[in-house]
């Protein structure tokens, strides 16, 4: 199997492993505060890539990484994001923020074309399209897309 298709294969499984975690959070909010969800999401997930990265022979890049601004970016990006992902859902439904989450790739496009480390591209257009196309296509009622999703 070429990299490519492998490389897609477990792209599209992560995305259906991450799709899972709005009905799974709903269920979990019946029982859980939204801020014991937080870390219950996040620390496991955190320990994975950890032991990836060490497993991948990475653990020297972990040593040497920008802690200030992996930080600040980890509280700030995951934390606050996630949280308030948690805490919305915990006010509305899983379908509801999950049509809010197919925003995520138009917002980080935008702050990266300002910051200057994101072009505006073809390939980049065409996805943000998609995400927005998902977005809008959930969020139609059956009866009046056709559709039973």
């Amino acid at each position: 199997m070429s990299t490519l298709v492998s490389g897609n294969l477990v792209a599209l499984l992560c995305m259906m492993l991450w799709a899972t975690t709005f009905p799974v959070t709903g269920l979990l909010l019946r029982d859980w505060h939204p801020l014991l969800l937080v870390p219950a999401r996040l620390v496991p997930g955190s320990l994975v890539i950890l032991m990836i990265t060490v497993l991948a022979g990475q653990a020297k890049a972990i040593r040497r990484a920008p802690w200030r601004t992996v930080l600040l970016i980890g509280s700030l990006g995951m934390g606050l994001g996630t949280s308030l992902i948690v805490w919305a859902q915990d006010y509305s439904d899983p379908v509801t923020v999950s049509i809010i989450v197919t925003m995520t790739p138009l917002v980080s496009a935008v702050m990266g074309y300002f910051a200057g480390s994101e072009k505006v591209t073809v390939a980049l257009a065409f996805a943000l399209v998609c995400a927005i196309a998902g977005g809008i296509l959930i969020s139609l009622k059956p009866e009046v897309a056709g559709l039973d999703l």
